[in-house]
């Protein structure tokens, strides 16, 4: 079993345009998981209008906030028998050929590398097939594995109280032999230009405004051993500014 994780709260003009990118993707075989913060029916109900992949919504029963409904939403698929989640936000715009860049990942590579992130802050469109190994964890939606998730991401999750971004980030720094992959031409961005929670318009648009980003339907990648990408000291981190806590 393959799962997308969506979380959602009280933005559905930026859901809406997730929601449609996802739908151009190659959705067989996976089955969506939506996690509804409380009081916001109009996003739970758009939600269950969704007809064009198998859908499971849940109203959480408490307001779970940026740094647990990601966790409950992933542990909910994962007890259903996730094998294979792809982790999205409701900010986030993907390519159409996102989820064919996470099979190719879950097929050859989930074993050796914690996760797969879908955006990469130096994103170029000479690089369309060329993935990359990374120190640099960038939570515009990632992919991994049902046992990366049991063994590590779960265990750790908000072991830094910055942000569940910042405990995966420790994570990876943690190990040497520890690494993720990472495209180089993105297939995610962040459009949450307004009513973020860290994402501050100024830094949106000095970002994310002229990010290339695939628009292609490409169905073939492959690892590049080679020094591009991006090093771990040269971007900047979206994660979180402020400490979070449960609220």
């Amino acid at each position: 079993m393959k799962t997308i994780t969506l979380v959602a709260y009280n933005r559905l003009r930026y859901l809406s345009r997730t929601l449609e990118s996802l739908r151009h993707n190659l959705l067989e075989g996976y089955t969506l998981f939506i996690g509804v913060e409380p009081e916001d029916e109009d996003v739970a109900a758009y939600c269950r209008q969704i007809d064009w992949i198998p859908t499971e919504v849940v109203i959480n029963p408490e307001r779970y906030g940026v740094a647990w409904n990601p966790y409950h939403t992933i542990n909910r698929a994962i007890k259903a028998g996730s094998q294979f989640n792809v982790a999205l936000e409701d900010d986030l715009y993907l390519s159409p050929d996102a989820l064919q860049l996470a099979n190719w990942y879950n097929e050859r590579h989930a074993g050796r590398h914690l996760c797969l992130c879908f955006c990469n802050y130096s994103s170029v469109y000479h690089q369309p097939l060329s993935v990359f190994q990374s120190k640099t964890f960038v939570p515009l939606g990632y992919c991994f594995s049902r046992e990366a998730w049991m063994t590590a991401l779960a265990p750790n999750w908000m072991s830094d109280m910055r942000g569940w971004d910042y405990s995966v980030q420790t994570l990876i720094d943690e190990s040497a032999s520890r690494y993720l992959l990472v495209p180089g031409l993105s297939r995610a961005t962040h459009i949450g230009r307004e009513q973020g929670s860290h994402c501050t318009i100024h830094y949106h648009d000095r970002i994310f405004k002229d990010m290339p980003l695939s628009r292609e339907k490409h169905s073939s990648f492959r690892l590049d051993m080679n020094s591009g990408g991006f090093l771990h000291d040269e971007i900047e981190p979206v994660g979180n500014p402020m400490p979070m806590s449960r609220p």
